[in-house]
């Protein structure tokens, strides 16, 4: 079964206000924060099929024949989620749950009944959420712990020694002290939390990186008085250029700034925040789920020649992301090889096994359908199981 794709929008308030515009073309979202729009069955905000002349949720669609339809997953569900994002602000500093983080957590939140809609719940599925951010414009992020050292450094300019957690991190650093250190900062009470920042954001011109001291002041002037602002301090900042990607496992911090992207996730929604967000933030969850040893990504490259795949390969069973650039005088055979398919259109326009697929639409293929041929000129992405 191959369908083209009608996709939701989410209107976060962090996001851009032309890149999704003009990739749709959607005369209703002039005007309005367009954050990410989402191709896949989560059932939070599912892609629509059309079939039998019938436009239905993708995923009550693939219940009718899981076994069929999805192939080769081990799962009843599509396992992956396939967005577009459009960063115009800060999202909010966040980690994400293992598979069995997430299977706990949801578990006991079913039993204790709280409702899926609940501000206060923070397991919404029962799914790990590892993935993958490929940038399609120039993409800053913040991605990892910096190595100790570093912030010690960093943090010893800035006035982090007024508290006692840093000062015994800095004396013996581990990860045991240093998860002391953001679990002390991410529990000061108001009047604690204004006089450390405040004296933090006296000393940033003092800080030996510019851009790290210009981040914080922009955080700052975002969420006033939020602890988020300072982590520039204690988290790597990664710039990515077109056609770069970094992989995110379970567990690692990261926080979107400016940019955008194609982001592959296990169709998950379960994020975990410590700041810069005025939604609700579980300090002993987030520091039961956060990893706190240093960890800088490594960017993930490939650059396929006309008529070639590229794959950005990563070590989830979940998602694989591929990138085709279709020349005009060249026909490619897609193997779907026994997996559900997304094929989305960044830039011209192709015919996929009689389909026309232009800039800004999708496709769905089922794990049954045979090879595929492709031709027209365009860059594709598809994303499959590896």
């Amino acid at each position: 079964m191959i369908s083209k794709l009608i996709n939701p929008i989410q209107h976060y308030s962090w996001g851009s206000r032309s890149f999704l515009q003009e990739l749709t073309r959607d005369p209703s979202l002039a005007g309005k924060p367009a954050a990410e729009l989402w191709m896949g069955a989560h059932p939070q905000a599912p892609s629509k099929i059309t079939f039998n002349g019938t436009q239905m949720p993708l995923g009550d669609f693939l219940d009718t024949n899981p076994s069929s339809l999805l192939g080769k997953s081990d799962s009843p569900r599509l396992p992956y989620l396939f967005k577009v994002l459009a960063v115009e602000q800060a999202l909010s500093i966040q980690v994400h749950p293992s598979r069995r983080q997430a299977r706990e957590g949801f578990a006991l939140e079913q039993a204790r009944g709280i409702s899926l809609s609940d501000p206060m719940r923070k397991y919404r599925d029962d799914n790990h959420k590892p993935e993958l951010i490929y940038a399609l414009t120039e993409f800053k992020a913040l991605c990892g712990f910096r190595r100790y050292s570093q912030i010690i450094s960093l943090g010893k300019i800035l006035g982090f020694d007024q508290l006692l957690s840093f000062r015994t991190f800095s004396a013996q650093p581990d990860t045991a002290r240093f998860r002391q250190l953001i679990c002390e900062l991410l529990s000061l009470r108001n009047y604690e939390l204004q006089a450390f920042l405040q004296a933090c954001l006296a000393r940033l011109d003092q800080l030996p990186e510019a851009d790290t001291a210009e981040l914080i002041r922009e955080l700052h002037e975002l969420y006033p008085f939020d602890i988020g602002a300072i982590f520039p301090a204690l988290v790597n900042l990664i710039k990515l250029n077109p056609g770069e990607a970094i992989y995110l496992d379970a567990g690692i911090i990261h926080c979107y700034l400016k940019g955008a992207g194609l982001e592959v996730m296990a169709s998950s929604d379960n994020v975990l925040r410590a700041g810069l967000s005025p939604k609700y933030i579980d300090v002993a969850e987030f520091c039961k789920i956060c990893s706190f040893e240093p960890y800088y990504p490594l960017i993930i490259c490939s650059n396929p020649q006309p008529g070639e795949f590229g794959t950005y390969a990563s070590p989830c069973p979940d998602f694989r992301l591929r990138k085709i650039n279709l020349p005009a005088d060249h026909e490619l055979v897609l193997d779907p090889e026994n997996s559900p398919l997304i094929i989305y259109c960044m830039d011209g326009r192709a015919t996929i096994a009689g389909n026309l697929l232009i800039r800004g639409e999708s496709l769905f293929v089922s794990a049954d359908e045979a090879q595929l041929k492709l031709s027209g000129r365009a860059t594709l992405f598809v994303v499959d199981l590896p």
